[in-house]
């Protein structure tokens, strides 16, 4: 459509002669100054949750955008919604969610219930906690330490269907499993992070608190 130069320009691409009466007025200029602000990662609800720290955040995500992107670009987002690091007891939230999940698919897929000890969710969070990547580590760090060695387990015979497998952390990043019949073992999951994150929590804070390296501050390709 000739006449449309808001947000909404791309969705009246077909509209013909009649886009120009829905230019600017409720989805385009408005759309730029009103529309582009960010929500909490946290839900949502509240825009201005993460106080002074998030409306600089947001600001220099907004900042950064525009230095980037040509403005026919930027005029067709809706909204830009900046979310805020997850912390480490919303993180272990998110952990428990999973492993119920888990649970329940080893139940209705496999006829297995699984034992999940306080001790395993702790290491969990510990090796998927990242403020930095979000809940994505955490469910790698669930694949590692959970489903992998539940479906070793169930593989080799150690556990069979109708069967308990009851799972623990040794405190040093093993597995600890024990079968219906009393018999235990260690199942040692591989070390290195299959995801963008790389490192450990530490590094993933820095990086959060220090910001990315100034040449490419949104890690752009």
């Amino acid at each position: 459509g000739g006449g449309g130069n808001g947000a909404g320009g791309d969705r009246r691409s077909g509209d013909g002669g009649g886009s120009g009466q829905r230019g600017s007025g409720q989805r385009g200029g408005d759309a730029r100054g009103q529309r582009d602000g960010g929500v909490s990662g946290r839900g949502g609800g509240d825009r201005g949750g993460g106080g002074g720290g998030y409306e600089a955040m947001r600001g220099a995500v907004r900042r950064e955008m525009s230095s980037r992107f040509r403005p026919e670009l930027l005029n067709r987002l809706d909204e830009v919604v900046v979310f805020e690091a997850l912390s480490r007891a919303e993180v272990s939230e998110v952990a428990q969610l999973y492993l119920a999940q888990l649970q329940r698919r080893c139940a209705d897929e496999m006829q297995i219930s699984l034992d999940l000890s306080p001790a395993l969710s702790d290491a969990i969070v510990e090796r998927g906690y990242s403020p930095a990547y979000g809940a994505r580590p955490l469910r790698r760090a669930v694949q590692a330490l959970c489903e992998d060695a539940v479906a070793e387990a169930s593989l080799d015979g150690f556990v069979g269907e109708g069967e308990s497998l009851g799972l623990d952390s040794d405190g040093e990043g093993r597995v600890l499993l024990r079968n219906k019949r009393g018999k235990t073992r260690t199942y040692e999951p591989a070390t290195a992070a299959g995801g963008i994150e790389g490192g450990d929590a530490a590094e993933s804070a820095a990086l959060l608190s220090d910001g990315l390296p100034k040449a490419n501050p949104l890690g752009l390709p």
